[in-house]
């Protein structure tokens, strides 16, 4: 098959949906697929893939918009249509010149929709988000955009299949607008070779814990900060390893940086057992792993986290909240430990759990690195999503 993807910027950035196309993409070309990405900032290929840059009407503007869509930023109500049709002009230049036969995209500011009805290509719209679900961790008020809205709940009508990562958001994207329309449930992939380095008891320091994500309110970095002040009351010589940009705190105003914030709310002593990275590369997270006896997930939603998988391919033992899509990939008891997001004094203890018993988390890690290389390989999921294409060329309806 002929694919097209939409990425926002290529190949690299620390952005899901960025991730989730390199991992398909690669391994729809290792199973003799066609692979195009158009994108707003790309520089360079990683494979075989032809990568096709779209430019709006100039610099600022394209600058502005990228940083909008990597950070979920408001978007003005007219400021979606150029992109929409700069990505439908390039995609129809790209059927003419080459060929394609279906065009992913995600759901973000319903500019699937609008590419629809510009091009003769099915559309397929896959749901990181969706607004209605993540925009209040994105709003400094806590209201949403009632445009972006409704945008994007027409442009998931419009599209000629949806699919997600998630049977959470999906059955939560039904209730939300109404839908009767079948979408199909598909993980996210993550590359996990069975012979590549695996955690262990042995490999991992005694007394660390690793929480990866950004400060915000959503992936709850606040959060983490009050369990590991409580941690340390038992365990005075624990460390805790933050991982992330600084993208303000929930329980803080708008603006407010890391070292104001952990100066205002936490010891003395408990500042000098934290070390903040700050944004680190994949291969430096991946050490860091390794090294930390437990890894936290603490976020107030999620679809389906890569931060989770990615703990799971790597057989660490996780903790993780009790919410959106994670139950759906971290089984309690079984692959990790789960704990409700705002109850502290649980999340706290899940943890201590770990760190007293470490081959708990041994075995934890274990089932859930089996886990994902059995559900979560880049060429399961690929194999799938070539289904729900191929469904959709046929006139047939997608499969759950």
């Amino acid at each position: 098959m002929k694919i097209v993807f939409f990425s926002p910027a290529w190949p690299h950035g620390q952005n899901g949906i960025i991730t989730y196309v390199r991992n398909v993409t690669r391994a729809m070309q290792e199973q003799g697929h066609e692979v195009s990405v158009l994108t707003f900032d790309g520089r360079e290929s990683i494979g075989r893939e032809r990568v096709v840059p779209v430019t709006l009407g100039g610099a600022g503007t394209l600058a502005g918009f990228l940083q909008k869509i990597l950070r979920r930023l408001p978007v003005g109500q007219d400021d979606w249509r150029e992109p929409a049709l700069a990505l439908a002009k390039e995609l129809r230049r790209l059927r003419s010149t080459h060929g394609v036969d279906v065009f992913e995209m995600e759901e973000t500011f319903g500019l699937c929709g609008a590419v629809a009805e510009s091009v003769d290509v099915p559309v397929v719209a896959r749901l990181h988000g969706p607004y209605f679900l993540n925009g209040i961790y994105e709003s400094a008020d806590g209201r949403l955009d009632e445009d972006r809205l409704r945008r994007e709940g027409e442009a998931i009508r419009k599209v000629a299949a949806v699919t997600s990562p998630s049977r959470q958001v999906v059955e939560a994207t039904r209730e939300y607008y109404g839908l009767e329309r079948r979408m199909s449930v598909i993980p996210n992939p993550v590359p996990a070779s069975p012979d590549a380095p695996t955690w262990s008891i042995d490999g991992s320091e005694p007394g660390t814990i690793l929480f990866v994500g950004r400060t915000d309110g959503r992936k709850g970095g606040d959060i983490v900060l009050r369990v590991f002040e409580r941690l340390l009351r038992n365990r005075p010589g624990l460390r805790l390893h933050f991982v992330g940009p600084e993208r303000g705190f929930a329980d803080a105003p708008p603006g407010v940086a890391w070292a104001e914030y952990v100066d205002a709310n936490l010891a003395p002593a408990t500042r000098q057992q934290i070390t903040y990275h700050g944004p680190l590369q994949p291969d430096e997270i991946s050490s860091l792993r390794m090294k930390c006896r437990v890894t936290l997930v603490f976020s107030r939603y999620e679809n389906h986290p890569l931060v989770c998988a990615e703990a799971l391919a790597a057989g660490c033992p996780l903790v993780a909240t009790n919410v959106g899509g994670i139950p759906e990939i971290v089984e309690h008891e079984k692959t990790g430990l789960l704990a409700n997001v705002e109850d502290l004094d649980e999340l706290t203890g899940q943890v201590e759990r770990l760190l007293a018993d470490p081959a708990l988390g041994a075995g934890l890690g274990a089932a859930g690195r089996r886990f994902c290389l059995e559900h979560l390989q880049p060429s399961v999921v690929a194999s799938r999503t070539v289904e729900v294409y191929r469904r959709v060329l046929s006139g047939n309806s997608p499969i759950l």
